[in-house]
């Protein structure tokens, strides 16, 4: 099977089509979530550890909304709608045995 990789211009390219985008008031927050849905793509594409993904990515991977709310940053928080479009829309159907391979 291949898997997609995504540049961080094609993340930015997706967030700014995203409706949510407008939530975000600077660049740095968009720069914040392309970096963490880079490490997302990264990570299902076995380019990093799963140890290096974060704890927040990792709640979230793992899904557990409350408890990536809980280890999410501010953005983070306002962006959960996209980071849940992305793993849907982008990342393959099998993340989440992944992350329970991966997390558990």
């Amino acid at each position: 099977m291949v898997i997609k990789t995504y540049s961080p211009e094609e993340i930015r390219k997706w967030i700014l089509e995203e409706p949510e985008a407008s939530q975000f008031l600077d660049g740095q927050e968009i720069d914040h979530i392309v970096f963490h849905l880079g490490r997302i793509a990264n990570w299902y594409a076995d380019e990093i550890p799963s140890h290096l993904v974060g704890d927040f990515l990792q709640e979230l991977l793992s899904d557990s909304l409350s408890r990536a709310w809980s280890a999410a940053d501010n953005t983070n928080r306002k962006a959960l709608g996209l980071y849940v479009k992305f793993l849907h829309n982008h990342i393959g159907g099998d993340w989440r045995e992944k992350a329970k391979k991966d997390f558990s």
